[in-house]
């Protein structure tokens, strides 16, 4: 048997085979109609509820199927490169990388079909990949990020003891992922009942929305007639809650994060204390133990402030050591706070000094900061109030069955 064939194919024995099989099968037709139906399902229910997605494209398959991937980004969906084979780049060289790289971004472009981003067959990538990608993409969306859950499943970058919100990684936005994906849950878990996908992803959105971070859905469309009912449910959900999610493809936050780069926040000293901010319109600026007028609640006690331009009564800037790391600095700015650098401990009510920092400060230190009791304004992650970002995306590696079996064999 083929390698990959049989990689694919192995373990679990016979019975596993032919569940597999069946799985094929019932995703994909010898003709294209068979997935057609099932991509305008998922392009319906997100229509209803007013939403759009991000679809991941193994280039290879835009050649064989071009009108239908033209009919995609015509809808308003976003396509992302997902690599021109579906291969694994935690095996594979970095020449082999890159050349596969130039590879897709050229069928993209000889089809006129616009990108900005970029995510890895089976989430998997290898030490230098992030530094090839930034030189053709916007954005990766291919970091794991596991939310709480009731299934059996460890990561080590999780919702205990990380953000899901975009940052950096070797000078390219990273926009996590949430793991498990629909494929786990129905394949390894063997869920089958629509209902109890719903709970799980109502509660993932739940989990997010309270930290108002980011929750993005992976939901091939092979898979959308197991899990229809889930996504209306949490499409609707979504729309239903106040404040607002933000419901937005992954450029759409890849946009926002680098527009939101260049706005800035800061105190004015003099008799009265101002707080000065530039910013766009859909920028949120918030409060928190703040007397301020013309501000509304919000959420959490935090107020949200319309002008640019406003008085407070007490100092709502945290205060950082010179000797602090620079590190925490940076993040106290990225996430939006008033930084000002002081050796004046006194002069503010929140204050740090701490010359160690890491991944796993961050989470501590937004707990610490929203629950303390001491005022502080700052410019909110999301546009419009928005409380937290969901993001439907999926990947399509295959339109048909002969699709399917090609990339088996590797072409």
């Amino acid at each position: 048997m083929n390698f990959r064939l049989g990689k694919r194919f192995s373990g679990g024995g016979v019975s596993s085979i032919a569940r597999r099989f069946s799985e094929i099968l019932s995703a994909y037709g010898l003709g294209e109609e068979k997935f057609l139906r099932k991509i305008n399902d998922y392009q319906l229910i997100l229509k209803k509820h007013n939403a759009l997605a991000s679809f991941s494209v193994t280039a290879i398959v835009i050649p064989r199927h071009p009108q239908f991937f033209k009919d995609l980004e015509r809808n308003g969906m976003e396509l992302t490169v997902q690599a021109f084979r579906h291969i694994d780049y935690s095996t594979t060289s970095p020449e082999d990388q890159e050349d596969d790289m130039v590879k897709a971004v050229s069928v993209f472009n000889e089809f006129n079909l616009p990108f900005s981003g970029f995510r890895a067959p089976y989430l998997k990538y290898s030490d230098g990949t992030h530094t090839l990608l930034k030189k053709y993409f916007k954005y990766n969306s291919g970091e794991k990020f596991l939310w709480d859950c009731a299934l059996n499943i460890t990561y080590p970058r999780n919702s205990k003891s990380f953000i899901s919100v975009p940052y950096y990684r070797s000078g390219l936005l990273e926009i996590p992922v949430s793991i498990p994906s629909d494929i786990y849950l129905l394949h390894r878990c063997g869920l089958t009942d629509k209902e109890e996908i719903s709970r799980y992803w109502i509660n993932t959105l739940n989990s997010s929305n309270l930290r108002g971070e980011l929750f993005t859905l992976q939901l091939h469309p092979e898979n959308i007639h197991k899990c229809d009912k889930a996504l209306d449910d949490l499409l609707a959900e979504a729309n239903h809650r106040k404040p607002p999610v933000w419901i937005a493809r992954l450029v759409d936050v890849a946009d926002w994060w680098v527009e939101r780069e260049n706005f800035s926040i800061e105190r004015k000293k003099g008799k009265k204390i101002k707080v000065s901010v530039d910013c766009s319109d859909d920028a949120t600026i918030l409060v928190k133990n703040l007397k301020v007028t013309k501000s509304q609640d919000w959420f959490g006690g935090e107020k949200v402030v319309e002008s640019r331009n406003f008085t407070v009564n007490k100092n709502p800037a945290i205060g950082v050591s010179p000797n602090a790391n620079p590190l925490l600095k940076d993040f106290l700015k990225t996430e939006g706070f008033i930084v000002e650098e002081s050796t004046s401990r006194k002069d503010f009510s929140i204050y740090y000094d701490q010359e160690e920092f890491t991944e796993y400060d961050k989470l501590n230190i937004l707990t610490d900061i929203e629950s303390s009791g001491k005022p502080y304004a700052r410019l909110w992650r999301w546009p419009k109030k928005a409380r937290s970002v969901l993001s439907i995306s999926g990947d399509i590696d295959c339109v048909t069955l002969k699709d399917y079996f090609m990339r088996a064999v590797g072409k």
